[in-house]
């Protein structure tokens, strides 16, 4: 099975490093992601931001959720109401891919995210969450 490896500190705006970044799966089947390196913004109410604490990112920071209004974005409507973070990504076949999801939670309210395909839920990588509160987890 190809595995689909995306590096996201998801409580989680500065702007991307190259908005035209495609990232391309390698020979092992993997795509490595940093969150900061996204090539398209959607803010709602809250919006992604780029920040540099906790410490334990790989890349130049990790991506929040802001404001933390204690908001729980699990409902059917989640990816209308949701800021997202969008990358262009290219599979070098159609198949199953694996998503793993770095993250953190200020508190167990919000330590959690939600990815998706072509800004459409999908329901096998939706609610990805329980990330600790005391550091980052895979």
């Amino acid at each position: 099975m190809n595995k689909l490896a995306i590096a996201l500190l998801a409580l989680f705006t500065a702007a991307p490093q190259d908005k035209d970044k495609l990232f391309v799966e390698s020979k092992d089947g993997s795509i490595v992601i940093e969150a900061e390196n996204y090539h398209n913004k959607v803010d709602k109410e809250a919006k992604w931001v780029l920040v540099k604490e906790p410490a334990g990112f790989s890349g130049e920071g990790a991506m929040q959720a802001q404001p933390d209004a204690d908001a729980n974005n699990n409902g059917e409507d989640f990816p209308d109401i949701s800021p997202r973070l969008d990358y262009k990504v290219k599979f070098a076949k159609a198949g199953k891919y694996r998503v793993w999801v770095r993250g953190y939670g200020k508190t167990d309210s919000d330590n959690s995210c939600h990815v998706g395909l072509d800004g459409k839920a999908v329901e096998t990588a939706d609610r990805i969450g329980d990330f600790p509160t005391q550091e980052g987890a895979w």
